[in-house]
């Protein structure tokens, strides 16, 4: 039998010749696999509204970011869904659809008609041409190969991470030549916190130093997975780059972490250490990416309220800073570009627990009470990731109150851009932002 002219029921694709009877008829799929997602969506999809089948079901996007609508006697259920390489199922979430305003009631109203319903805000899927192709087959790439993080244990998520970062290590090619590598630690409240110390090999000691907090969700990420980053930021900040093992959740809670890079910035500025390290406790920086960033907000925020230590520069590489924010990058890239609305959550969820950490600004930096004061920032977004608005909507608030703030949003990159830069030019045109604005902040141009 050929295929019909609208496709496959879930892809569309009019390649390949898979027959199966769903709904008491023979369909055409293109495989196997799609005609194994279309069986479990229309399952999911009946055991969340209750019908007896699932009526009249249509899918968007792509295998790795879907979205559909299912319509039964004029009511309509969206849902969003993705698979693993193997169709098992990965996630399935409905996506509330929210009804218009009620008109006031008038005298003798005209018949009742089908209540409407405002244009639901949908993830939006990956479109053709969005993305750089080298960077959407990464991603592609990714999803096929690693599964979702928050549905394995959390030993094996830190070794699918740290899987991750060394195969785009690899293809970067060899580390950056610095001038010296040293691994220590320090004691803070009855244990030790690791650090690594990157010495760039430019520049004459005493050295400024730039206090890093890698990303990873509050959970995942370390020392290695941050480590090419980390030496390319000594080298282009003409620095010292303090790497910190803070403690990662959900062995440790908020404010653990928190707690921990406050430690870390006392005793990079400890006159003992800096000596030690040649070090200029005077021309001190916070950096971070993801959580990282939200640390390195909010240890800006603590060292001015606390009258020290002063802080010359921050840098925010798409930080997590709100929980569920009502912004619309947070809807509107929700699923489909690697970072997803969801996984966010269960981030927040893992470090402060569930529907806390909204009121705190040691967690949630922009509800703070204020702003005025704080060190010059550099924050960088991508334009297609959920947490996007919410990094800007920061910068707002600190150039609100009389702050010196550089956003610069890529358009077309994603969360974590930074780490595609062997393939994206846009990664390495990032850590040259990165390094002109701390070598200006701390004076060594």
């Amino acid at each position: 039998m050929d295929p019909p002219a609208d496709g496959c029921l879930l892809c569309a694709s009019t390649w390949g010749d898979h027959w199966e009877v769903t709904g008491g008829r023979s369909e055409f799929f293109c495989c196997e696999l799609c005609a194994r997602q279309w069986k479990t969506i229309l399952r999911e999809v009946t055991r969340a509204t209750g019908w007896p089948d699932a009526g009249a079901v249509e899918i968007e996007g792509d295998r790795w970011g879907r979205t559909g609508v299912a319509r039964r006697d004029g009511a309509e259920f969206r849902f969003a869904t993705a698979f693993t390489p193997d169709a098992r199922l990965r996630r399935f979430e409905p996506i509330p659809v929210a009804p218009a305003p009620v008109p006031p009631a008038v005298a003798a109203p005209p018949a009742p008609e089908p209540a409407a319903v405002a244009p639901p805000v949908v993830p939006a899927p990956l479109e053709a041409g969005t993305l750089p192709p080298a960077l959407e087959e990464r991603l592609i790439y990714e999803a096929d190969t690693y599964p979702d993080l928050s549905s394995v244990a959390v030993e094996e998520g830190r070794t699918l991470v740290r899987s991750m970062a060394s195969e785009l290590d690899r293809a970067r090619g060899p580390p950056e030549a610095v001038a010296q590598i040293t691994s220590t630690s320090f004691r803070a409240d009855g244990h030790r916190v690791a650090v690594r110390v990157y010495t760039a090999a430019d520049g004459a000691a005493p050295r400024p130093v730039v206090v890093y907090f890698h990303g990873g969700g509050f959970v995942f990420g370390d020392l290695d997975t941050h480590d090419h980053l980390c030496r390319e930021i000594a080298s282009r900040s003409r620095s010292v780059v303090v790497s910190v093992a803070y403690r990662r959740a959900p062995e440790a809670k908020f404010p653990a972490a928190v707690e921990d890079a406050l430690a870390a910035l006392a005793w990079v500025t400890a006159p003992a250490t800096a000596g030690r390290l040649e070090m200029d406790p005077g021309r001190v920086a916070v950096a971070g990416d993801d959580a990282g960033g939200n640390l390195a907000a909010v240890v800006a925020q603590a060292a001015h309220t606390a009258g020290g230590p002063a802080i010359a520069a921050q840098v925010l590489l798409y930080p997590l800073l709100a929980r569920r924010p009502a912004l619309p990058s947070y809807a509107d890239q929700a699923v489909g570009y690697g970072l997803e609305a969801s996984y966010v959550e269960w981030c927040w969820d893992q470090y402060v627990g569930p529907d806390a950490g909204t009121a705190d600004p040691r967690a949630t930096p922009g509800a703070a009470p204020g702003f005025a004061g704080l060190p010059p920032a550099l924050i960088v977004t991508a334009g297609l990731d959920p947490v996007r608005d919410e990094a800007e909507a920061y910068g707002e608030q600190l150039r609100a109150a009389g702050g010196l703030v550089v956003v610069r949003r890529f358009p077309g990159m994603v969360h974590g851009f930074i780490e595609y830069r062997a393939i994206v030019p846009e990664g390495g045109a990032a850590l040259d932002a990165v390094g002109a604005f701390l070598r200006e902040r701390l004076g060594t141009e």
